[in-house]
């Protein structure tokens, strides 16, 4: 009699258990890293500035500059961030020929052929080289809907501003908006 009261117990016990791991595989899927395709910062110059049609060397510095932060940020909060190297080859690939964040839809068909599962689009608006913008849209690839979104105000267009301000961005806004986006299957 001991032995089927302790079997009945037993099984239950199991029951019980396989209950409690359910949820505990679906957080554990929730929470398992995002791949993020951070596609090239683009550069928006007013019309009227000098070099205003073309990209310089110095200006793709910054803009490398601004993007590897984010990428870096975005890897030691622990997402999967995909190489810059193999996101520039999907962009060169694509030829959307127009820009990114204006593309229609380019942006999700480039972070799909990087298995990604969001793309962070940036670009720099530069009014004058006093009055400077940065922003950074965060798109889910599958649904193309918006997980994040940020905007600075920044002034000056030179390495010390730009770096501070990508800073300000990831630490105070950015980051936190897509947490709250993380875990959303």
């Amino acid at each position: 009699m001991n032995n089927a009261i302790l079997f009945r117990c037993a099984l239950v016990g199991l029951w019980m258990a396989a209950l409690a791991i359910g949820p505990m595989k679906s957080a554990l899927a929730a929470d398992a890293a995002k791949r993020v395709a951070v596609l090239d910062i683009e550069l928006l110059k007013a019309d009227y500035l000098p070099n205003a049609e073309r990209t310089t060397e110095e200006d793709r510095q910054l803009l490398n500059m601004s993007a590897d932060l984010i990428r870096t940020r975005l890897r030691k909060e622990g997402y999967d961030v995909v190489p810059a190297s193999l996101t520039r080859e999907a962009i060169a690939a694509a030829d959307p020929g127009q820009r990114l964040h204006q593309c229609n839809g380019c942006e999700i068909d480039i972070a799909q052929g990087l298995n990604a599962d969001w793309v962070a689009i940036g670009w720099i608006q530069v009014v004058s080289y006093l009055i400077v913008n940065l922003n950074v849209v965060v798109l889910e690839v599958e649904k193309g809907r918006e997980v994040g979104r940020a905007f600075v105000d920044l002034r000056g267009y030179n390495e010390r501003s730009l770096k501070r301000a990508t800073l300000y961005l990831l630490d105070h806004l950015l980051v936190e908006r897509l947490a709250k986006n993380r875990a959303m299957p």
